[in-house]
């Protein structure tokens, strides 16, 4: 498009007369300040050095415009279109450009301090070096923008998109970031440092090295986050979810971690002195080589109830493994089955403690899995867990021979013997229940394994055609044949013995 020099008094005398279409215009040098120019189209113009301040350019079209070294300050540009326009270096400060369209634009140190920016557009957005302290960027799109190197102090960006955003390097000092959705940004290097990130969204987030010291991350999601070197001492991540976060090398003394999901969370060689854990599992991290001398277990993280370590071992105080019983079937579970053995499981709470299992099924099997928080809940829970099958009353027969063959003398013999009694007054309720149940899955062979929180593992029983129901060998054997081939051998009393000494207290 051809450029058409222009006078400023010219441009606004023939607005005044109704003329709108100003596409294409330049003006350099020249001094527009308080004029009114709504709804203006000055898409593709050019302003060199041209002073805009306090000007109302709401509902303007300034599409590819180029306005850099321009003064836009306390400028009305609500609701302009802005799109892939050239706004570096350009004075923006307490412009209000709320509801603005500045996708893809050019704002390589821009001054926007101050500015409103809420419900803005700036999809790809180039804002490197910008000035953004205080601004106001309430639901505003930053998706795709590059904002490395921004001066973000104390701005407010509640529940904006930043999801794939560059702020590499930036500062976000004091931000409110509350409900922002940074998932899969770049965050290397960025200062969080004290900013409010409650319940934000930062899955798949770089935080490699970033600043996140005294932050508020209470409820944040930062499921497959990277934050390897990172600070968050005294951070709060209090009922975040980090399942597959990587905090390797972290330092996280005395920040909270009060019922967060760590499920595969990796802390290796992390330092956690001080650390708030109450109601948090003490398995499911990894924590390896974690730097830890004391840990906070008091609901109100007043060190009322604290943990001191008396060695150099981890693993002294958190579990490996979660404790789990591990119910598997030898065949998928159709919808119907699903929902009866649900059914079952309810009624059964009633009863007993059985916690909600987590099912995996595939082509030919499906697996139950009941984590437990204590290793000495396993026996008991595994009599329940297996309660609707075919195979109940051998598992639980098995059950009750291993815990009658632990030794006296083991740590945990109080413990067991209490297990014991539990699963002998609590088998012949389990037998009544149990003739109710006639669906066919429940009739398919299946296998128990006991893990505990040292990630040891026990079968306790394994049906002899379990996994040999569709084999052509075992389908042509006569009855004789098949009972010789077909046995279950049980856990000796030395792997029993080995099994339950390893539970924790």
């Amino acid at each position: 498009m051809d450029v058409m020099e222009m006078k400023g008094q010219d441009l606004i005398a023939r607005y005044k007369t109704g003329m709108r279409n100003f596409a294409g215009v330049s003006l350099t040098e020249e001094n527009l300040r308080g004029a009114d120019l709504r709804d203006i189209n000055l898409k593709d113009s050019v302003f060199k050095v041209v002073n805009l301040s306090n000007t109302n350019l709401s509902g303007a079209n300034l599409s590819g415009a180029r306005l850099n070294v321009t003064k836009l300050t306390s400028s009305r540009l609500n609701h302009a279109n802005l799109t892939r326009a050239n706004l570096s270096v350009t004075d923006l400060v307490q412009a209000d450009l709320s509801h603005a369209d500045l996708s893809f634009a050019t704002m390589i140190k821009a001054e926007l301090k101050f500015a409103i920016l809420s419900h803005a557009n700036l999809t790809g957005a180039n804002l490197t070096n910008a000035d953004l302290k205080d601004t106001i960027l309430r639901q505003a799109n930053l998706s795709h923008a590059n904002l490395s190197r921004a001066d973000l102090r104390q701005a407010i960006l509640t529940t904006a998109n930043l999801e794939q955003a560059n702020l590499h390097s930036s500062d976000l000092t004091g931000a409110d970031l509350t409900g922002v959705n940074l998932s899969r940004a770049e965050l290397r290097q960025t200062n969080l440092s004290r900013a409010t990130l409650q319940g934000a969204n930062l899955q798949g987030a770089n935080l490699r090295w970033a600043d996140l010291s005294g932050a508020d991350l209470r409820w944040a999601d930062l499921s497959g986050a990277v934050l390897s070197g990172a600070n968050l001492t005294g951070a709060d991540l209090s009922n975040a979810t980090l399942l597959g976060t990587t905090l390797v090398h972290v330092e996280l003394s005395n920040a909270n971690l009060s019922g967060v999901d760590w499920t595969n969370a990796d802390l290796t060689g992390a330092t956690i002195d001080g650390i708030k854990l109450h109601g948090t599992n003490r398995y499911g991290a990894i924590m390896d080589d974690v730097i830890c001398r004391w840990i906070d277990l008091s609901m109100n993280a007043d060190r009322g109830q604290t943990y001191r370590f008396t060695s150099n071992d981890p693993y002294e105080f958190f579990y490996r493994s979660a404790p789990k019983v591990e119910v598997t079937l030898d065949a998928s579970i159709a919808l119907d089955a699903a929902s009866l053995m649900s059914n079952t499981y309810r009624k059964l709470t009633r009863i007993t403690p059985l916690p909600t299992p987590n099912l995996a099924t595939s082509r030919h099997r499906t697996t139950l899995s009941f984590e437990l928080g204590h290793d000495r809940d396993l026996f008991l829970t595994a009599a329940a867990a297996i309660f609707p099958f075919a195979d109940a009353e051998q598992t639980q027969g098995f059950l009750t021979t291993m815990l009658k063959s632990v030794p006296s003398g083991l740590r945990q013999t109080e413990a067991l013997q209490e297990s014991l009694e539990k699963l002998q007054s609590l088998m012949p309720i389990l037998h009544q229940m149990r003739s109710h149940l006639d669906h066919r899955f429940f009739q398919v062979p299946t296998q128990m394994q006991l893990v505990n929180s040292e990630g040891q593992s026990l079968t306790v029983y394994r049906n002899p055609w379990f996994g040999k129901r569709s084999v052509p060998l075992f389908q042509t054997l006569n009855d004789l044949q098949t009972n010789e081939l077909l046995d279950f051998s049980p856990p000796t009393q030395e792997q029993v013995a080995a099994f339950v000494e390893a539970f924790r207290s």
